[in-house]
């Protein structure tokens, strides 16, 4: 590694005092237009062509650059930093702590969310108020297993709410249990028959208890913070099969480009813990190819828009 490190002090000397480097924002265009040091230039280490809007910008390969992104989490400028290092950049420095660092250590910014704080947190923050949830474009898959192999299915969203506000959430969501659906059998006659178990007492005893809801709680943010994965646990009181227990798992929010709210969870279940006891071996011996996995993997998209 032949490219430095400059700290937020010595690049702010540097620029007070004319030292002739070049700065360079790695980051998309949307995040330079929103926030970037003053006087950078915006050339985004994602694009197939980085190396030639380089070289056009800079064409002396002995100009001294500076390198950065958006916090000391992201392999943003050092993927820049060596992409002009195999192609033949002299002078290469990668700004230490990238705008997060330059911001702590009191230096200014220039863009539409300069002064905008909750993007130093590292995590997405939902808009206060209501959501209502979109059960149309939302889905909720289940993938059931045993030492045969699978099957997965879906089952539908009724209605959900979520409430934000002061940093709170809570909301409630309805499932309709008498919706599951078998998709590994698609076609099959053996189709109808494994839905039929599924809505029986053996499982989930639908004539019954036709609902699962699910009452939201709060979200409490996970340490590690990163869009790509879960960022909060999501906790509440999950009612499935006539039973209440608590129920905590972890999620993703997003803002979408239209003001709507998507939420993705990957999550297991222990379906025993709310009485589908069929098939385990915790509660039945001998159970020969009726043995079933006590965990049901379930895959959570929520759409919600802002309720008016």
């Amino acid at each position: 590694m032949a490219y430095k490190l400059i700290s937020a002090m010595e690049l702010k000397q540097s620029l007070d005092t004319g030292g002739g480097l070049s700065v360079v924002d790695a980051l998309v265009p949307e995040h330079y237009e929103e926030m970037h040091i003053p006087g950078a230039k915006q050339v985004c280490v994602y694009e197939y062509d980085f190396m030639d809007q380089m070289e056009k910008l800079f064409s002396d390969k002995s100009t001294p650059l500076v390198l950065y992104g958006s916090s000391p989490r992201t392999h943003t400028a050092f993927s820049a930093a060596e992409k002009l290092e195999r192609a033949g950049y002299k002078d290469i420095s990668v700004l230490a702590g990238g705008l997060e660092g330059w911001r702590e250590a009191g230096y200014k910014l220039e863009g539409s969310k300069s002064g905008h704080p909750d993007l130093w947190l590292g995590r997405f923050l939902p808009p206060e108020g209501e959501f209502a949830a979109l059960p149309q474009e939302s889905g909720i898959s289940w993938t059931g297993r045993n030492h045969n192999g699978k099957h997965f299915g879906s089952v539908q969203l009724t209605e959900g709410l979520c409430r934000f506000s002061g940093g709170k959430l809570n909301g409630s969501f309805t499932v309709d249990m008498t919706s599951i659906k078998d998709q590994s059998l698609d076609g099959n006659e053996l189709q109808p028959v494994l839905e039929t178990h599924l809505k029986s007492d053996d499982f989930w005893f639908t004539s019954l208890f036709p609902q699962a809801r699910f009452k939201l709680e709060n979200a409490v943010p996970l340490k590690e913070q990163s869009l790509s994965i879960p960022t909060y646990e999501i906790r509440g009181m999950l009612e499935l099969r006539g039973v209440k227990r608590p129920f905590s798992f972890p999620a993703s929010f997003n803002l979408l480009d239209d003001g709507r709210l998507a939420v993705e969870a990957h999550f297991d279940l222990d379906r025993t813990l709310w009485g589908a006891i069929y098939g385990s071996t915790r509660f039945f011996e001998h159970l020969g190819y009726h043995m079933v996995f006590d965990m049901v993997s379930l895959d959570l998209r929520l759409v919600m828009e802002p309720k008016q």
